[in-house]
């Protein structure tokens, strides 16, 4: 053991002054005092005004991003600083600590763990400017297999790579859990937020998933955006949260939102789950905040069987399922009943005829709403047309079950839910755009809101596609080219507006077969305007997703505890966005 010590540059003994022991430390305060002053949940930035959220728990990350990504200069200067710091108490010429593969494994987590105690494990706090190739590759293979970070140290694993490749210098766990990995995560969300900055209109959804029986909250903030050029929308993983379950604050997903881009300057849409909803409104959005589809078919479903809560604790009863008190999911309540009636039931007649109803419904809202096919996701576009073909069908069930409650009920939540949501203009104008519906669902005409609501717009677009046009030279054209241009005067195609596209897209037939993407692009020296606006509409989402699937990924890579949390999140961002915005 001390052989090794001496070979690895590390002190035999490590030494604890005994004034380090005392539990009564002096209070110092944080190097980011110069620059933000505290309050209770937030932290006001001394040279923007702006508000960060910030608690004690929570650290200084949130502050140390809002300086790196509006204040580069001060961030620059205050990074330096650090170093200059280490430097005079000898921290910074500390050399790393080395991994030898053939050591034991549990003599280098021992001293790995004294090192991290002691603080002294010098340049490692900090983050490199340039990562690896090597130290990369081992992250992306972490994340895109979704391997266990721990691996790393394991004692196979670590005997394979001494047989393997006897010269690779696999380093310890926390060297690519404490300063790769942070400079992977910094590097990519610069990527993003350069991606986002180019965009006219963004949309953002907040999805949250707490696991039953437990104190945690996992929070997964999307980003989305349609790229003209082909028309395909494209879905980012912007920020990932575990919090404690009374922990999470709505009001801070504003603030990371403006850490990637300007809300002021951009015309955002943000869907949340209902129940985080409460009436707020995030400033710089279209017309507040939208609903997720699946939280509205939850609410919808919920209201039409209100006055069956006992007949649904029965079903739960009888099933013995360990569903919470929560009201149930619309897929949940599907579950359960086709679970109930696997079983020799002990309700009623009553009862049962009541849940079979139930179950009729209820498959009737899952066929209708997997009807439609889409290519990448479910984009918000889908939300009113389904409301009125549920509408039509309740009808028809109404008519061959008269006098059936809980039709009646359905009936009329759903109409109330297709006139709440045919006033919402974002969820209106997705749909006119999607050349599956166009205006065909809508009680009212949409027309005359598009030509007001667009009118400045299209005349800008129709300028830049003339600005377009006038920069391709006649050297440029054919002869055949020139032909036909003779033929049908240039200012034919400068007479196009918006009022006539609409009208000719109107008087086209829907086609619910025709993928949206490929509509656009086929049709975009046809439609240019409203190619443009669908660019901007359709890629809003139908709900907000995906914070259940990468809390299980999340965990597969890193067990959370109160120690892993950040290793955890950061593991997350990774696996999601490492293809699209890795380094190599």
């Amino acid at each position: 053991m001390n052989q090794f010590m001496e070979q690895t540059g590390i002190p035999s003994e490590i030494t604890i002054d005994s004034s380090e022991k005392s539990h009564k430390r002096t209070k110092r305060g944080s190097k980011y005092d110069e620059y933000f002053t505290k309050m209770d949940e937030s932290a006001e930035c001394k040279i923007c005004g702006t508000k960060v959220a910030w608690t004690k728990k929570s650290g200084t990350n949130s502050l140390r991003l809002h300086l790196s990504t509006r204040h580069k200069e001060d961030n620059d200067k205050l990074m330096l600083d650090g170093i200059e710091i280490k430097r005079r108490k000898g921290l910074i010429d500390t050399p790393p600590p080395i991994h030898p593969l053939n050591s034991p494994l549990n003599e280098d987590v021992k001293i790995e763990n004294e090192l991290i105690q002691q603080g002294t494990t010098g340049p490692w706090n900090e983050h490199p400017q340039v990562v690896s190739e090597l130290d990369y590759s081992i992250i992306s293979m972490i994340c895109r297999d979704q391997l266990p970070i721990n691996m790393l140290g394991g004692r196979g694993f670590v005997n394979f790579m001494r047989l393997a490749a006897p010269q690779f210098d696999l380093k310890p766990v926390f060297h690519y859990v404490q300063r790769i990995l942070p400079t992977i995560v910094f590097n990519i969300k610069e990527k993003i937020r350069y991606e986002l900055s180019y965009q006219s209109k963004l949309t953002f959804t907040v999805d949250t998933y707490s696991p039953d029986n437990s104190m945690t909250s996992f929070v997964a903030i999307h980003a989305f955006h349609t790229n003209p050029s082909n028309m395909i929308p494209k879905k980012i993983l912007i920020d990932y949260k575990v919090f404690g379950i009374d922990e999470f604050n709505i009001d801070s997903v504003h603030e990371i939102i403006q850490n990637l881009v300007d809300a002021v300057d951009r015309n955002l849409t943000i869907t949340f789950h209902p129940k985080l909803l409460k009436g707020r409104k995030v400033p710089g959005t279209d017309e507040g905040i939208l609903s997720s589809f699946d939280g509205i078919l939850d609410t919808m479903t919920q209201e039409i069987f209100h006055d069956y809560s006992e007949l649904i604790s029965n079903q739960k009863r009888i099933v013995m399922e360990q569903y919470t008190n929560e009201p149930l999911t619309w897929k949940n309540h599907l579950e359960l009943l086709q679970n109930l009636f696997k079983t020799s039931t002990s309700l009623t007649k009553e009862e049962e005829r009541n849940s079979r109803m139930m179950y009729d419904l209820l498959k009737e809202i899952q066929e209708t709403t997997s009807s439609i096919h889409h290519q990448h996701y479910p984009t918000a576009s889908i939300i009113i047309p389904t409301l009125r073909v549920l509408s039509s069908r309740m009808e028809q069930l109404r008519g061959r079950n008269s006098g059936n409650q809980i039709l009646s009920n359905a009936h009329k939540t759903i109409q109330s839910m297709c006139s709440k949501y045919q006033n919402n203009m974002t969820l209106k104008t997705a749909t006119f755009l999607d050349p599956r519906f166009r205006g065909r669902f809508f009680s009212e005409s949409h027309q005359k809101y598009m030509e007001t609501k667009f009118d400045e717009i299209s005349k800008t677009i129709l300028n830049e596609l003339n600005e377009e046009e006038e920069d391709v030279k006649p050297s440029e054209l054919s002869s055949f080219d020139l032909f036909l241009q003779n033929q049908n005067p240039k200012n034919s195609q400068k007479k196009k507006t918006l009022s006539n596209e609409l009208m000719e897209y109107q008087n086209e037939d829907p086609n619910s077969r025709i993928d949206p993407s490929d509509f656009w692009m086929i049709n975009e020296n046809k439609f240019p305007i409203l190619k443009r606006l669908a660019s901007e509409y359709l890629s809003i989402p139908a709900s907000s997703s995906g914070a259940k699937d990468l809390s299980e990924r999340g965990e597969t890579m890193s067990s959370l505890t109160s120690d892993s949390k950040e290793v955890n999140e950061n593991l997350v961002f990774c696996y999601a966005n490492i293809d699209s915005f890795g380094m190599y």
